[in-house]
């Protein structure tokens, strides 16, 4: 036998989202160097003067999106609202439907992080070290792997054509 419920769409109670600690977002999110990213985003903000900033966790985590995802601003925003581990991420505690910033806001996120410094976030997250800076005790320079030949040694044969339309 089947009842006719009621409208799903009069019950308003509110949806709960539960986060799956095996998502790939959730996993992400443990592992990235939180401290070192704000600690950057900091460097380029004035303490006088201006509006609000977004968190650094924010800002950085939707650039990183952005290039994971391969999305436009306006689809990565999109994408944002509707996501609960994408907003886990970036540190948002309670799934929000609307939209956390414009996409215009992708411009300023963009000017506060270099590539270079994606770069190395981008490392740390891949071999566990960050090669930005030099406060740890270790020795970080780089050796070459013992499978690769000397610079001087390299052999260059044949011609590489790149055409400019397929660099980013």
């Amino acid at each position: 036998m089947y009842r006719k419920q009621k409208n799903m769409m009069e019950n308003k109670r509110r949806y709960v989202v539960s986060i799956d600690p095996e998502n790939r977002w959730v996993k992400l999110s443990e592992i990235m160097p939180w401290d070192r990213i704000e600690e950057h985003y900091i460097q380029h903000m004035c303490e006088d003067n201006g509006r609000g900033a977004k968190s650094s966790r924010i800002a950085f985590g939707s650039i990183y999106a952005k290039e994971t995802l391969s999305l436009t601003d306006t689809e990565l925003v999109q994408q944002i609202s509707e996501n609960p581990y994408l907003q886990y991420f970036m540190g948002v505690t309670e799934y929000q439907s609307r939209p956390l910033y414009d996409s215009s806001m992708m411009v300023h996120f963009r000017k506060r992080f270099t590539p270079e410094f994606i770069a190395q976030a981008n490392e740390y997250i891949c071999a566990g070290k960050w090669t930005g800076d030099n406060d740890d005790d270790e020795d970080n320079s780089e050796q070459p792997p013992d499978d690769l030949p000397p610079p001087d040694e390299a052999e260059h044969k044949g011609k590489l054509i790149l055409d400019a339309t397929c660099a980013p």
